[in-house]
């Protein structure tokens, strides 16, 4: 016989284990009930195995045997299993050998040696009023609402004779089946019975649920739910759906898991944003660092549409563990584009347009001072200034250029039409003042004017 003992109330309590095992836990339905706040629902289970019994951990923090954490222990006997801070020594009891019978013609036993049995019928009672009395009922085994003990008296004799059921017999140690068809099926019909009364009686006693020890289990399970952090939602949710899937709390203590029911819907909520933001928010934080991160022309560029899209994704996501990191990105795009303005690209447009107009206007000039204030604006002689904008200044300096030098060349046309000399220098020296500070212009116009000498 295998069984677990421990010591409840001041004195010893063994479970016996069958080749079925057992489930010890803190819940009503296990086969050895553990009344400690630190034993799980289902804690450990016991399961009969070619190798022995073995113990398997169902609380995830592992099960103590011989003081050391364990998932899975082949157990031994003399091995200590602790849940909360009730301990429980397995012991293996090994069966009483049977009495070996005397064969036939064997010799008579030594001086000195035990004395030999005496006969059944001998240490039988004597017959009191033609009826032989029953032996002593066996002592009444142990019982809990988990396991049972039971402690086996001797064998009764019995037999049963044909046409009834079983009764007491004299001469046999064991239960004999009547000879006739219908006593077999009466005394079988009477066994199923037995047996089933004792199953339906042991499984009523097994389901006895204490309401006052369920109320503490839910109180104290509710409890250690407000201890975990409001920022681990996650955890949260585990634990309340946990609590309210317990039917025994459901039906017993529905007024102490209240406040996990009131939360429940909110808690969810809270996981699903997380999941959303953990996927978009996460998403365009890794972006924003990969600009960052890389030339810097390329992520002022992309200044204005991260700037759109941080701000919506504060507000939705404030509350997630993002909320912190996007707050901060949007505070560094807002200072970046406060402390630099527009972007050139976007205002090189505007310049292109402004030299075209100037230019129509003979003030080729003026046109240059504008590209030249440009340059300086966005950084054109910058180490690091982007080659688009000192390529886009580039061409719009050869264009003043060229524009500048073909309306010299118009003059020169325009002077050769006149008949005066001093009409012809005229002509050209008009331009001077809006080609000055363009040297290749300067030079050009000088060169006109001193074919009218």
């Amino acid at each position: 016989m295998s069984l677990l003992r421990t010591t409840r109330g001041g004195k010893s309590v063994d479970f016996a284990i069958s080749n079925g095992g057992a489930l010890l836990g803190a819940a009503p339905g296990c086969q050895i009930v553990v009344a400690d706040p630190a034993a799980a629902p289902k804690h450990t289970k016991i399961v009969k195995s070619p190798q022995g019994f073995v113990l398997t951990d169902l609380s995830g923090g592992g099960t103590v045997v011989n003081g050391v954490k364990v998932k899975e222990h082949v157990l031994k006997h003399g091995d200590v299993v602790q849940i909360g801070s009730e301990k429980f020594t397995f012991t293996e009891k090994a069966a009483a050998p049977a009495a070996a019978s005397k064969p036939a013609g064997a010799p008579a036993p030594s001086a000195g040696s035990a004395p030999a049995p005496k006969s059944v019928a001998a240490a039988a009672p004597a017959v009191v009023g033609g009826r032989r009395p029953l032996p002593p009922r066996p002592p009444h085994a142990h019982r809990s609402l988990s396991a049972e003990v039971v402690t086996h008296a001797p064998a009764r004799k019995l037999t049963v004779k044909p046409g009834s059921v079983a009764r007491v017999h004299k001469d046999h140690h064991m239960f004999a089946l009547p000879s006739t068809t219908k006593g077999k099926s009466i005394a079988i019909g009477v066994g199923v019975g037995l047996v089933l009364l004792g199953g339906a009686l042991y499984a009523i006693s097994a389901q006895t649920v204490n309401s006052d020890q369920v109320k503490l289990k839910a109180e104290e399970a509710v409890k250690q739910l407000e201890l975990i952090p409001e920022s681990e939602h996650e955890k949260r949710l585990a634990m309340i759906d946990d609590i309210l899937a317990n039917p025994d709390f459901v039906k017993y203590a529905k007024e102490k898991i209240h406040p996990a029911a009131r939360i429940r819907e909110e808690t969810k909520k809270r996981v699903d944003l997380e999941a959303l933001a953990a996927t978009n928010a996460k998403r365009f934080l890794d972006e924003y660092n990969t600009l960052k991160e890389g030339p810097a022309e390329n992520f002022k560029k992309e200044w204005d549409r991260l700037y759109d899209t941080v701000k919506v994704l504060f507000e939705k996501f404030e509350r997630t563990r993002f909320g912190a990191e996007l707050g901060k990105v949007r505070a560094e795009l807002k200072a970046n584009m406060e402390n630099v303005g527009p972007n050139w690209s976007d205002e090189i447009v505007k310049l292109s347009r402004d030299v075209s107009r100037m230019i129509a206007a003979g003030q080729f000039n003026t046109a240059m001072l504008e590209v030249e204030a440009f340059g300086t604006k966005f950084g054109e002689k910058n180490k690091d200034a982007p080659v688009e904008l000192k390529r886009r200044l580039g061409g719009e300096r050869d264009r003043i250029m060229a524009d500048a030098k073909k309306h010299i060349e118009d003059l020169k046309k325009e002077a050769a039409s006149k008949s005066a000399l001093a009409e012809k220098r005229q002509v050209l020296e008009a331009a001077r003042p809006f080609i000055k500070g363009l040297p290749e212009a300067e030079k050009l116009l000088d060169k006109a004017i001193s074919e009218f000498k």
